[in-house]
């Protein structure tokens, strides 16, 4: 999830997630992934269309930038997707992307994005409930090199949330309402 509000540039769209466990797991596949598409107009409107798959690849074997950690990276610039299908953030209280510039609001090559978030799945063998999320790295932009990490114990509780959320809308499709 990118909670980043009225982004300004696509330097600012989330690309990318490296994880490092506890436990050691470096291998994986991607079971499935979608996103809800957001196409940001040069009128710095948005409209959201269909629910796609997201095109990006879970790497096994990575190396975080910046703990030099290995893990899996969760990667949509390696693809052939990217630019298209990062994750914008927020749009201001006005409801649009007013901050927005050319690289955001109607440029053709990085539309549509994810907006807000996307739903991965991760199948990764030899996790358990001791394993841990020992390192976070999120990547941002549409060409590597921007990275921010998350300390401790704030990517516990973000992957959290994810996981209990993932864990939430399984358990709601399991189980439809009366």
């Amino acid at each position: 999830m990118n909670l980043t509000v009225d982004p300004r540039a696509v330097n600012q769209n989330l690309s990318g997630l490296f994880m490092t466990f506890n436990t050691g797991q470096s291998a994986g596949t991607l079971s499935s992934s979608f996103g809800v598409e957001r196409m940001v107009a040069g009128d710095k409107s948005y409209a959201d269309s269909a629910t796609v798959a997201t095109g990006w690849d879970l790497l096994g074997g990575a190396i975080d930038p910046l703990f030099g950690t290995v893990g899996l990276h969760l990667d949509l610039l390696s693809t052939g997707t990217s630019p298209t299908h990062t994750i914008i953030g927020l749009p201001d209280a006005n409801n649009l992307y007013g901050d927005a510039n050319p690289s955001i609001a109607g440029n053709g090559p990085h539309n549509p994005f994810f907006g807000e978030s996307a739903t991965f799945v991760l199948n990764i063998p030899g996790l358990s409930n001791s394993s841990r999320v020992s390192n976070t790295t999120f990547q941002f932009n549409t060409s590597a090199g921007t990275y921010i990490g998350v300390p401790e114990p704030s990517s516990f509780a973000l992957l959290g949330l994810c996981f209990g959320c993932l864990g939430l809308r399984r358990s709601r499709n399991r189980h439809p309402m009366a």
